[in-house]
């Protein structure tokens, strides 16, 4: 019997009797039918296969492929460029004036020691003693030139931070605080397969793990999973869940909740993946 004709058998039969049959729960049977293949953990979806197999003596070779091809591992996420990152500028920037101080320091020494040895070949019994109004002058000179500057370092770190929270063309007479997101942790208890879609550029990232995913708390995530024997680290709260079926969550200024599947699609052109 051919792969289609096999599935095609199945349909024939109807999800009730299949569920009586087998005793997999009619969710899952209509699931199955329907090749909504992202509903299933890969161990979940090989074992209800094998049992209608079994059951049928049916051959579902085609089934497993099609979800091979879904679950097809995306692309990972582009590496995060520092070019314009102003809080790493600021650190460059800050590392840069304390080497000139130092190069200044190491200068001023040299010149005294120049200048002892060239006094010190000239009169070679006499003990020179080094002018302590100088070297306070020296020791000014160059507490000056630290303050001034830590003073430009943390003015430059004020104005990259200032520039890198104020909206594109605004006018703002005064930069609002920082607003800062914790990252969105999913914690595993067993091997899930997890899926993520960036809401804003809409690309999609999976994964078949058993150990956390931590996703960019700055963003706007919509998350699916392939069962529900999870927790959540999301918006502030940490939620626990033991469930057997897929789970569907928005991630949204900072505040994250559960979803379903009618308003997933809406924000996901219509698609539950």
């Amino acid at each position: 019997m051919s792969a289609v004709s096999a599935i095609e058998t199945l349909r024939a039969l109807g999800a009730e009797s299949i569920s009586a049959k087998t005793h997999i729960s009619l969710q899952n049977v209509r699931a199955l039918l329907d090749e909504e293949f992202d509903r299933f953990a890969p161990v979940q979806f090989s074992g209800f296969v094998t049992i209608l197999e079994r059951e049928y003596g049916l051959d579902l070779s085609e089934w497993r492929q099609r979800y091979a091809q879904q679950k097809a591992p995306a692309s990972q996420e582009e590496p995060v460029s520092h070019e314009n990152d102003p809080f790493v500028n600021a650190a460059r920037a800050s590392r840069h004036h304390r080497r000139t101080i130092t190069g200044l320091v190491v200068l001023l020494v040299l010149s005294i020691g120049v200048t002892v040895f060239v006094l010190g070949g000239n009169r070679a019994e006499e003990k020179i003693e080094l002018n302590n109004t100088a070297i306070e002058a020296a020791q000014k000179k160059m507490a000056s030139l630290s303050a001034a500057a830590s003073s430009k370092t943390a003015t430059d770190q004020a104005d990259a931070i200032q520039a890198a929270h104020q909206s594109e063309g605004a006018e703002a007479e005064t930069t609002p605080e920082a607003v800062v997101y914790d990252d969105v942790i999913i914690r595993p208890r067993t091997k899930v397969w997890l899926g993520v879609i960036d809401a804003q550029t809409r690309k999609r990232y999976t994964r078949t793990t058993a150990a956390p995913w931590r996703l960019d708390g700055s963003k706007a995530w919509l998350i699916v999973t392939g069962h529900g024997l999870l927790s959540l680290e999301c918006g502030g709260i940490d939620a626990s869940f033991a469930e057997r079926d897929r789970l569907l969550f928005l991630y949204e200024d900072g505040k994250c909740r559960r979803i379903d599947a009618a308003e997933f699609k809406a924000r996901n052109r219509g698609r539950i993946w």
